[in-house]
């Protein structure tokens, strides 16, 4: 089921591409079930649509809690873009002719553009079941997107699909539909889109690795890159063997500013950042290393970290689309990673983002410095300070906002 004309799109600053609308099913659960149903270790792992009801099967005979929200890296990311900071958006993607495709697409409502989201009536919407630590808050994810999921493939999407949007936003798990992220790109190319990659996993990354590196060093059509400690560290892994050398064995950091050149150097000077959890992130730009401070959460108030690398990327990428500074673009993302791990699965709550303002005003931010002028009538009423007027352009005061931000 192709999409529609031009007229049927909503017109919107960034588009983001997840090829398969995804719902999650949140178990919070204490370790040892983690360790006896997951399968494994790893973060991420594809499961059988029966595996997933398995989980689920055995979630319940332990009474544990299950919520069920609409996730996916790509739909967290522009959620949290449009709550946090106004930024109008749009998902392209997929979903199944079932209840759950219904309960993803109205997840948007009001919020994120869906006249790019198709649906696949004979197929199955893809689901996930995260499990989160109780304890520590750390997660892993079992994803039943296979055979009978619904999926946005090139046939998808017509020559208008991405005209007259300035930014599109597009994660590694694209590369798992053959043809897909080929047929973004060469649209994007088409319309004069400006293109951000988030390289989704590490295993996405060593899956895939040929495909990426290609698309990094020869085609270069990235603007930005995001990627996490993980992914980046696997990407200079694959590269190392590649090239038939081996690792030194230096210390983390110098491999994080290691893989951080790499890729940038291989993207031929697109805005790279890698983001380390609660050490913060570090971001090249040019020649220019820039590292950045998590914002601290206190681990009490931890409850869940899935979606911390999601909202980041919502911060990195407000600042982004409207011009900010990079340094400015790599605060507005720890502070809404930090905001993240505050709230189970990525769920995008006014509390979220009143806690977010508070901090933002307790360090002197004001709309002076955030967000530009043409978001402001769209933005929460958190960026504005007291007495000030919201129709005048605001400055970027560098050495104001460098300062106060000094303090997140």
């Amino acid at each position: 089921m192709a999409l529609g004309g031009p007229a049927q799109y909503g017109q919107v600053r960034l588009l983001g591409v997840q090829s398969s609308g995804m719902v999650d099913h949140i178990i919070r659960a204490p370790s040892n079930f983690i360790a006896a149903h997951a399968g494994g270790q790893q973060q991420h792992k594809l499961v059988s649509q029966e595996e997933l009801l398995n989980l689920l099967k055995a979630a319940d005979a332990r009474d544990l809690d299950v919520v069920h929200l609409s996730g996916g890296g790509a739909a967290n990311t522009l959620r949290a873009l449009f709550d946090g900071f106004g930024v109008s958006c749009g998902i392209v993607g997929a979903v199944g002719g079932d209840a759950w495709g219904q309960r993803y697409t109205r997840s948007f409502a009001g919020r994120v553009d869906t006249t790019r989201l198709v649906t696949h009536p004979e197929q199955r919407t893809a689901r996930c079941c995260v499990l989160v630590d109780d304890v520590t808050g750390e997660r892993v994810l079992r994803t039943d997107a296979g055979v009978g999921c619904a999926a946005l493939t090139q046939l998808d999407l017509p020559p208008e699909a991405l005209a007259g949007t300035p930014w599109v936003y597009v994660t590694g798990y694209a590369l798992y539909t053959p043809g897909l992220l080929e047929a973004v790109l060469a649209l994007a190319q088409t319309h004069a889109c400006k293109l951000v990659l988030q390289l989704a996993s590490a295993d996405v990354v060593r899956t895939f690795f040929p495909m990426l590196r290609q698309l990094l060093l020869v085609d270069s059509v990235f603007d930005a890159i995001i990627a996490n400690e993980e992914e980046a560290l696997a990407y200079l892994d694959c590269e190392r063997r590649a090239q038939g050398v081996q690792s030194p064995g230096a210390e983390l950091d110098s491999e994080v500013l290691a893989a951080l050149d790499l890729l940038a150097v291989a993207s031929r000077g697109a805005v790279c950042v890698i983001t380390l959890g609660d050490r913060g992130c570090v971001m090249r730009v040019g020649a220019d290393v820039i590292q950045q401070d998590a914002v601290h959460v206190p681990p009490q108030e931890v409850v869940d970290t899935c979606a911390a690398g999601d909202f980041f990327a919502a911060g990195f990428l407000a600042g982004l689309v409207s011009g900010a500074p990079h340094v400015h673009s790599a605060r507005f993302g720890c502070l809404a990673g930090a905001a993240a791990v505050r709230t189970l699965g990525g769920e995008s709550t006014p509390e979220v983002w009143d806690w977010a303002g508070n901090h933002l005003q307790e360090a002197g931010l004001s709309h002076q410095n955030w967000p530009p002028s043409s978001q402001q009538d769209s933005c929460p009423e958190w960026y504005h300070s007291e007495g000030a007027s919201q129709g005048a352009t605001p400055a970027w005061n560098e050495a104001g906002l460098v300062g106060a931000a000094s303090q997140l």
